[in-house]
């Protein structure tokens, strides 16, 4: 039988100080024997500890963590950890090319830290501090749970086990040498790029034939939700395509208008009539990158849980535009 120890971390208290993890965390890093984690946000700077204690820990033997790739983590900063020894510091691999981003998760969210202290003895953390200053220094209001146990419990094999799966099967390993692309990964910094053009007016789709989109000439985008629907439901306006080719590896920024838009009546029969005809469409959220799929009738069981549609004409292809580079 598990014999655990659970505590809440930290004392909520109105002063940060008093939040703060700081102290606790850097002695749990000298400590332990092995070091594993994941978060969703790493904005730490390697002097953060001032004995450099998370670089150190990542550098035992068997340890290892792993952050999303999304802002607000900072790649230069982890870069920092890497270019001191710190060599298994993995990233979320959702965004390391777009056409994978169907095979991952949207987000890494976990927040778990074990720290292995003996052959015997290991504390975890699970809860909500990620790897930012103001998480640990208790700027934030944050909770997590520390959890004192045997390594041969149940539970430690299975955080053990998760995290492990985490690396291996989500993330791969920073590399310094891809720094560069790692920031243009990131959604925030991808966005910025798009000379001048915001987010509200332009829309991310991943597929094949994405350099030849002029001569489909109409898009169709369906299954928009309404709080996202009223940004393109202006017939006329003007929104920007940022498509990517997963056969070429290319990216290209077409300029678009909308043609048609409106909510999609529920009688299927009506629909069928609606959509007859061949064309490429896209089953988006406008959240995330989507996949635009090939001229085809759209299927039934689609058009019936949509709620909207828009219809875009393309007008031109805007030369010289490139997010991503593979090397």
């Amino acid at each position: 039988m598990q014999n655990l120890n659970i505590e809440l971390l930290p004392n909520l208290s109105f002063k940060p100080k008093d939040r703060s993890v700081k102290k606790r965390l850097e002695n749990l890093l000298n400590q332990c024997e092995t070091f594993m984690g994941c978060t969703a946000y790493w904005t730490l700077k390697l002097d953060f500890f001032l004995q450099k204690e998370l670089a150190l820990a990542i550098m035992k033997t068997g340890s290892f963590f792993c952050a999303d790739i999304q802002s607000p983590t900072k790649i230069d900063n982890i870069d920092e950890y890497v270019k001191f020894g710190a060599k298994e510091i993995y990233l979320h691999k959702f965004r390391q090319s777009p056409e994978e981003y169907t095979n991952n998760t949207s987000l890494l969210h976990s927040k778990i830290l074990l720290f292995k202290l003996d052959n015997e003895n290991a504390e975890i953390w699970l809860g909500s501090h990620n790897m930012t200053k103001q998480a640990i220094q208790g700027k934030n209001l944050e909770a997590s749970i520390a959890v004192q146990c045997k390594i041969s419990d149940k539970f430690y094999k299975d955080i053990e086990s998760y995290l492990i799966n985490v690396r291996d099967k989500f993330c791969f390993q920073f590399d310094s040498n891809h720094i560069e692309i790692y920031k243009k990964l990131q959604m925030r910094e991808a966005w910025k790029e798009l000379n001048g053009f915001s987010l509200e007016n332009t829309i991310a789709l991943f597929g094949k034939d994405m350099e030849t989109l002029e001569n489909e000439v109409i898009l169709q985008l369906l299954s928009l939700v309404q709080v996202d629907y009223s940004k393109f439901k202006i017939i006329g306006s003007f929104i920007y395509l940022y498509a990517y080719d997963v056969d070429t590896k290319k990216t290209f920024l077409y300029k678009c208008q909308i043609e048609q838009a409106g909510k999609l009546d529920n009688d299927i029969d009506k629909l069928k009539l609606d959509f007859t005809e061949n064309r490429r469409f896209a089953y988006v959220g406008m959240k995330d990158i989507s996949r635009l799929e090939h001229p085809m009738k759209v299927d039934e069981n689609i058009l019936s849980i949509c709620d909207y549609f828009v219809n875009i004409r393309i007008l031109e292809c805007l030369n010289d535009f490139n997010v991503y580079k593979k090397n």
